[in-house]
């Protein structure tokens, strides 16, 4: 059987989500005081099962130092937990939370930095590895129609850039061996990206 049309290197733009991007970094960060200031508010109730070793009081900025310290794995060994249910709460709770703003972290990062990042290197080969190229804006009837008369006179799938929002088309304009593009092509800075290099028609 001859082997099918080469599929292309694509990329899957995003939709751009309905929260503003301060509104997302925000409640990550409310996220992570929130997560302390529980930590914190045991160790206080539970300050009785610290010892400072510096002075012997275990005051409320030494709570909130203990806390601190424990969740970025510093851990100094000036304030330490000397009762059991306090080592557990640090064992079971504190533990998973250190994990999580690690995640927190980490996430919001790929979140705003790498995957941007990643997107705009595979948008710009994407873009150089087209040349008189077709794009077809909308994957409906009359648009995957227009493909498949294309394809049928000659053209290469390869050569053919198709825009739409609907996953479901994009996947049967992916499966003809097409460019893919999820994005809105009413927007000028899409067809910007898809025509920089240079298009034949549409």
């Amino acid at each position: 059987m001859p082997a099918g049309p080469r599929r292309p290197d694509h990329v899957m733009l995003r939709r751009k989500s309905p929260l503003p991007v301060w509104v997302q970094i925000a409640w990550r960060i409310g996220l992570v005081v929130a997560l302390l200031g529980f930590a914190i508010t045991v160790h206080w109730f539970e300050r009785e099962g610290l010892r400072d070793h510096y002075d012997g009081q275990v005051s409320f900025l030494d709570v909130v130092y203990f806390t601190m310290i424990s969740i970025t794995t510093t851990g100094y060994g000036d304030v330490v937990p000397v009762a059991d249910n306090t080592r557990l709460f640090d064992a079971l709770v504190v533990t998973p939370i250190r994990i999580f703003f690690v995640l927190i972290f980490i996430g919001t990062a790929y979140t705003f930095v790498l995957r941007r990042t990643w997107d705009r290197w595979h948008m710009a080969r994407l873009q150089s590895s087209l040349s008189n190229h077709i794009v077809v804006a909308g994957f409906g009837t009359s648009g995957s129609e227009t493909v498949d008369e294309l394809i049928a006179r000659g053209a290469k799938a390869s050569d053919i850039v198709v825009i739409d929002c609907d996953a479901e088309a994009l996947e049967r304009a992916e499966s003809l061996g097409c460019a893919i593009l999820a994005a809105d092509a009413t927007r000028d800075q899409t067809l910007k990206d898809v025509t920089s290099t240079g298009p034949r028609r549409w």
